[in-house]
């Protein structure tokens, strides 16, 4: 008789989301850089990251296919706003998490997004 058990491999991953801004002197404007804060291991199941801009932006989101640089995108705007930060996974799945960029807070408030993946596999 044989027995096939199945077994679970369940991976936790978290990520959160950073940014800075400059002045752009002379002007209302600020030169601000977004990415994704996280481990390597993260990283490596990403694929690209949408940052969905406010409606007055004429592009309606930046994209970043830059692993190399935690998906960091650059931006010139005058005033701050939620930004719609989504990452597309390599499996086809998506997390999306809202994220204040405030040019005027020292210490931005980043939310930490947890979650898990779940992999069955059987062994006889």
């Amino acid at each position: 008789m044989s027995y096939i058990l199945p077994i679970f491999i369940v991976t936790m991953y978290q990520f959160t989301i950073d940014h800075r801004a400059n002045p752009i002197w002379g002007t209302k404007n600020w030169q601000s850089t977004i990415w994704i804060v996280a481990e390597n291991r993260f990283l490596d199941i990403v694929e690209y990251v949408h940052y969905y801009l406010h409606p007055t932006f004429e592009e309606g989101y930046v994209e970043s296919f830059r692993r190399d640089a935690n998906f960091r995108a650059q931006l010139t705007c005058w005033g701050s706003f939620d930004i719609k930060v989504t990452a597309f996974l390599k499996s086809g799945n998506s997390l999306s998490v809202e994220y204040f960029l405030n040019h005027d807070q020292i210490e931005p408030t980043r939310p930490v997004i947890k979650f898990q993946e779940v992999e069955q596999i059987q062994i006889t």
